[in-house]
């Protein structure tokens, strides 16, 4: 056993850093031996990627990004985000129960306008729309 249970949840690790859920309202960024490197008082925090993480500051509030130390990179304002790969995340920014993905960069700027049903990224930087 490396890590005690201990989490009440807890993502892959990427580059040798793991995102966990503490408790309600509390993240925290750990290393291989399970000790915490950043913590964040939000309602969600999502896996790492490209040293950003989806965030929700409320759980029924837009997602943004912060970066590892907790700082907001990319204001929440999407009702949906996935990680960052390749210096790209997928976003869906309907307001209902529809979807708009799209794609943005790491400063928020979309490169794939978000007005499709669904976008997948297939790796070597290819995205099925």
């Amino acid at each position: 056993e490396a890590i005690p249970a201990q989490f009440e949840e807890a993502n892959d690790f990427a580059a040798g850093k793991a995102v966990v859920k503490i408790k309600d309202n509390e993240y925290a960024l750990i290393g291989p031996d399970g000790r915490r490197l950043a913590t964040y008082p939000y309602a969600y925090v999502g896996p790492l990627g490209d040293g950003l993480l989806a965030f929700q500051q409320e759980s029924a509030g837009k997602y943004g990004y912060i970066d590892e130390r907790g700082t907001v990179v990319i204001q929440p304002s999407y009702s949906s985000a996935f990680a960052f790969h390749d210096g790209r995340a997928i976003v869906n920014t309907a307001e209902d129960y529809k979807s708009s993905y799209g794609v943005i960069d790491k400063q928020g700027a979309f490169i794939v306008k978000p007005e499709y049903n669904d976008i997948r990224d297939l790796g070597d930087e290819r995205l099925a729309l």
